[in-house]
């Protein structure tokens, strides 16, 4: 279940640009659904960090559905030793 949506820009509400570290602070070993990411080099590896939070405190099966269904939408994991990306399916 999602609790939170902010709504993508395509329908003129802005989403909440983060990085990644605000990501980790304000939304604590939650499920996130990001979309438009920002990757660099990071401890030696390509990581992500920011993006547009779209969905917060969602179901990662929900996220997945999304994703698989074409949403733009790439679910994130906010506590780093546990992070899983979906979007390494498509």
């Amino acid at each position: 279940m999602i609790e939170y949506r902010c709504e993508s820009p395509d329908e003129e509400v802005n989403a909440m640009r983060l990085t990644r570290r605000e990501m980790e602070e304000q939304y604590p070993n939650q499920w996130l659904g990001i979309t438009n990411e920002e990757f660099a080099e990071v401890n030696g590896g390509m990581g992500i960090i920011a993006a547009d939070v779209v969905y917060v405190n969602a179901d990662p099966s929900d996220l997945a559905l999304m994703s698989m269904k074409g949403e733009k939408i790439r679910p994130l994991f906010t506590t780093p030793d546990q992070t899983f990306h979906i979007g390494a399916l498509m």
